[in-house]
C-alpha cells in the first residue's frame, strides 16, 4: 500500500507527520510526503530587474529550505515504511490530485474552520476530498490555542 501525505510546511507539521507515520505502520504502508510550493508567483509581477533577482534569489532560498525540511521529515520514517518527497508547484489541491494516481490513499490535514474563515481562507483539504478518486484520511490540525 502507498499513502501520499500531503503537508503545509507553513503550519506546525511535526504531530501530524507522527500521526501520518503511525497510519503508515498501521496499515504497513509507504508513505511519501508532498508539499506544493508557491516559488516563481511571488516576484513574476516585479518589472524591476533589481528587486525581480533578489526576490528569485530568496524564493530559491525558500525552495531548497523546503526541500531541506521533507527530506529531514523523510528520515524519521521508519526505513520499511519511507518512501519519497515530493514539492511540485501550481494550486495545492489540484497539484495533490493530479499526483494521486499511484496511491491507494491521500492524507491532508484540515484546519476545520467555519463560517466566514471557512468561505474566505478556503480549504484545500475540502478540494482534494471533492476531487479525488481514491480515499482521502483527513487528519484534525493540532489547535492553536493549547
Amino acid at each position: 500500500m502507498r499513502l501520499l501525505f500531503a503537508i503545509d510546511l507553513r503550519e506546525a507539521y511535526e504531530p501530524l507527520v507522527a500521526e501520518a507515520k503511525r497510519w503508515a505502520e498501521a496499515l504497513d504502508a509507504t508513505l511519501d510526503l508532498v508539499y506544493v510550493g508557491v516559488y516563481s508567483d511571488l516576484y513574476q509581477f516585479i518589472s524591476d530587474p533589481h528587486v525581480r533577482t533578489l526576490m528569485a534569489a530568496e524564493a530559491e532560498a525558500l525552495r531548497e529550505e523546503h526541500i531541506r525540511i521533507l527530506q529531514e521529515l523523510l528520515s524519521e520514517v521508519p526505513e520499511n515504511h519511507r518512501g519519497d518527497w515530493h514539492l511540485p508547484a501550481g494550486p495545492p489541491a489540484q497539484a495533490i490530485v493530479e499526483m494521486e494516481e499511484p496511491y491507494d490513499a491521500l492524507m491532508v490535514a484540515t484546519h476545520g474552520r467555519t463560517g466566514v474563515s471557512h468561505f474566505w481562507m478556503g480549504s484545500v483539504a475540502e478540494r482534494i476530498v471533492r476531487t479525488s478518486t481514491k480515499p482521502v484520511i483527513v487528519l484534525r490540525m493540532p489547535s492553536q490555542h493549547a
